[in-house]
């Protein structure tokens, strides 16, 4: 797998259990070993500031207490895993699908709606990455065939965390973690 590109902004992420969060790591450990990809925590992207809010500008502060008021008023789910797929995007080359369930949803737009922002509601794919990087699409196809773990059931949410986006995943940063109620 090739370079990735350096994403600039914030990213509100919904994190997992910490049971959840080992399953998905030990699934991602595994991965990594026969292709290569940066480390990263296992999450869910809820709404990144960086690809689909070009043109808005945002002060860290707000988006902090934009979490934390979100994460006060909500209370952890289960999220339903729904297989395994991929594309081109070089971070959603291979993830877990994760079904667009009415709590998720709303839980983002409530992000969107407290930033006053206009986010493409038909752009999101809610997904947990597995890896990271551009991949050919044979090899990915390939994979996602004959790959032997399954992902059905359902993983547990925990809160919300905001991540500083500046460059490679190696260089991004987790300002503020809110757990949920």
């Amino acid at each position: 797998m090739s370079q990735l590109p350096a994403l600039e902004g914030y990213s509100f992420w919904l994190l997992l259990s910490d049971k959840s969060e080992k399953i998905v790591s030990d699934w991602m450990n595994r991965f990594r070993e026969a292709y290569p990809s940066p480390e990263f925590k296992p999450h869910l992207t809820l709404l990144g500031l960086d690809y689909e809010t070009a043109g808005y500008s945002f002060r860290e502060e707000d988006l902090v207490n934009a979490a934390m008021s979100i994460a006060s008023e909500a209370r952890s789910f289960q999220l339903e895993m729904d297989g395994i797929d991929g594309n081109d995007h070089p971070y959603q080359p291979f993830y877990i699908q994760i079904k667009a369930s009415n709590t998720l949803i709303s839980l983002r737009n409530r992000l969107i709606s407290q930033l006053n922002i206009q986010a493409k509601p038909e752009t999101y794919n809610p997904h947990i990455s597995l890896l990271y990087g551009k991949m050919d699409q044979k090899v990915r196809q390939s994979l996602i065939r004959d790959v032997s773990i399954r992902p059905s059931g359902k993983l547990a949410s925990a809160g919300i965390g905001l991540i500083r986006v500046s460059g490679i995943p190696e260089n991004w940063d987790m300002v503020h973690k809110s757990g949920f109620i």
